[in-house]
């Protein structure tokens, strides 16, 4: 652009290009992604889901509950880093305890935001704090999901307090660190197989690529791999233009690890397959062994393969390259679990709305800016360009031989998500065209056939009340008095006052009067009437 053009432009346009300009590309973009978020999120609590969002009674959970498996798997450096360096003593890895404990800190608030805008009355998330209920795998992932964000909260306490000059707390909090340390080990590593534990209750509705009874494993291992993986990105990204370095081979040694658990993730997730005899499924061109194929070659068969050159580990490119590999593998499976392994059972398909995306790309943006802002100032990475002799063992360790991806590399990664949707949706229209293919889709789910149900239906025994202390008389009840057996409606009388169960045998009769009143038999009866009416004897 030239003086005289930039001159020709309004007052208003010049400010917002200079502004664009001082946040670089980056920076802009994830501004414009957050605005749009917080229009659309405006209009989902306005409007409501039904009228925002692409789910229904047959799919009631989409792309939001796959954000929040992502972003919880993404944090998972937090326990992963912090139990190396303080339980097993790995002080290479020290360095980055603040970088991965600010990553699981803004992942987990992150997380509790989706969980907030995707709950159907958000007015009512408290009710988890009071109305227990221990038997339910979300009342576990609940409370660890509050209990590790304070653990967070905590531990990345004296990193505020040390920028804003508050030193009197720190001797403390370092005397107590070690049970909240282990207490935040404990907690992750429960709720992040937990969200494997919730999909062992649909055997029937997930699609056996998916499905596994080792499920919490997988799930467990392969945020491991991401929540490492990301470490990596977000430094690299963060060290990119700042004159902020970490030390000596911290990165490559933790792309070693990355590498370790990758491969035992994939020994794992390929024999549980065989075992359970699915294996042939995921390399047919049908549209879940697609998926799944996609999947496991970009997360775990191509990071592995550049991470086993040992110049790939050590240059900046080759460590950029295979994390972004393994985070867009990690998303695809928690979206495959989430979506695609679902899709065939309802016999429908799902495909979020413009706000379900834009809510979700802007608290993403919001994640990436606040990493960038703490790290700016609150001093995450450790300050090493400033010492000669470690800036140029950097550069023996990671060499800018090849520089970072910039924007055109992106474009070239971004084909790759691209063709895997052209080739899901080549797998489905060929699904469609059974007669070319040989292959029919599951058959629909026969009607409901209420004359046939209700001419089987039986109606349960009589119960008896015995005589009691000043009873006149036992009592019988009788459904097929108080139902009508053309049309038997049970929730009537079961959704409240009376147990499905009733009453265990051989227990003590009521005391008189007690079934008199109006939430037992005195709702529909009167007991002024006739005692005869229901003391038979």
């Amino acid at each position: 652009m030239t003086a005289t053009t930039w001159r020709e432009l309004p007052a208003a346009v010049r400010s917002q290009v200079a502004v664009a300009r001082r946040w670089g590309f980056w920076g802009t973009l994830a501004a414009a992604f957050v605005a749009i978020g917080a229009v659309a999120t405006v209009q989902r609590f306005a409007l409501g889901l039904g009228r925002t969002t692409n789910l229904t009674d047959h799919f009631p959970w989409g792309l939001w509950i796959g954000l929040d498996f992502l972003g919880i798997g993404l944090a998972a450096a937090g326990f992963t880093i912090v139990a190396s360096v303080h339980i097993f003593h790995v002080h290479r890895f020290e360095p980055i305890v603040r970088p991965a404990l600010l990553t699981a800190f803004i992942g987990y608030v992150l997380v509790m935001v989706v969980l907030v805008v995707d709950l159907g009355r958000p007015d009512r998330f408290w009710h988890a704090l009071f109305m227990w209920n221990p038997h339910s795998v979300m009342f576990e992932i609940t409370w660890c999901l509050i209990l590790y964000s304070t653990v967070l909260a905590f531990e990345f306490a004296p990193v505020a307090l040390q920028r804003f000059g508050i030193t009197a707390p720190l001797p403390l909090l370092r005397k107590i660190a070690l049970p909240f340390i282990l207490a935040g080990v404990v907690l992750s590593t429960l709720h992040q197989s937990s969200f494997g534990s919730l999909y062992l209750i649909v055997p029937g509705r997930l699609h056996p690529l998916w499905y596994s009874p080792l499920l919490p494993v997988l799930f467990f291992m392969s945020c491991l791999a991401a929540g490492l993986s990301t470490v990596v990105f977000l430094c690299l990204h963060v060290t990119r233009y700042g004159r902020r370095r970490l030390p000596v081979a911290v990165l490559p040694d933790l792309a070693k690890v990355v590498a370790v658990v990758l491969a035992l993730y994939g020994l794992v997730r390929l024999q549980d397959l065989a075992d359970r005899g699915v294996l042939r499924a995921g390399t047919l061109g049908s549209y879940e062994g697609l998926m799944f194929a996609g999947e496991f070659l970009i997360g775990v068969v191509a990071p592995l393969a550049v991470l086993a050159l040992p110049r790939a580990r050590r240059q900046r490119a080759g460590l950029y390259a295979a994390s972004t590999l393994v985070l867009m593998g990690f998303a695809a499976n928690r979206m495959n679990t989430v979506v695609t392994g679902l899709e065939s059972w309802p016999h429908t398909t799902y495909f979020p709305s413009w706000q379900e995306i834009a809510i979700s790309l802007g608290i993403a943006a919001l994640g990436c800016t606040l990493f960038a802002l703490a790290a700016r100032y609150f001093g995450v990475i450790p300050e090493g360009a400033d010492d000669p002799g470690q800036g140029s063992a950097e550069q023996a360790a990671l060499p800018a031989g090849l520089p970072l991806p910039r924007r055109r590399h992106f474009a070239l990664l971004a084909l790759i998500p691209t063709a895997l949707l052209v080739a899901s949706l080549y797998a489905t229209s060929v699904l469609e065209e059974t007669a070319e293919t040989g292959q029919s889709p599951p058959p629909p789910a026969p009607p409901v056939d209420l004359a046939r149900g209700l001419a089987a239906f039986e109606f349960p025994r009589d119960v008896t009340f015995e005589r009691g202390d000043g009873s006149p008389g036992a009592v019988t009840f009788r459904h097929l008095s108080h139902v009508d057996a053309r049309a038997p409606e049970c929730a009537s009388c079961h959704a409240a006052g009376f147990s499905l169960l009733g009453r265990e045998r051989g227990g003590p009769a009521p005391a008189a009067g007690v079934m008199h009143d109006d939430r037992q038999c005195g709702r529909c009866h009167d007991a002024a009437q006739d005692c005869g009416f229901c003391h038979a004897g």
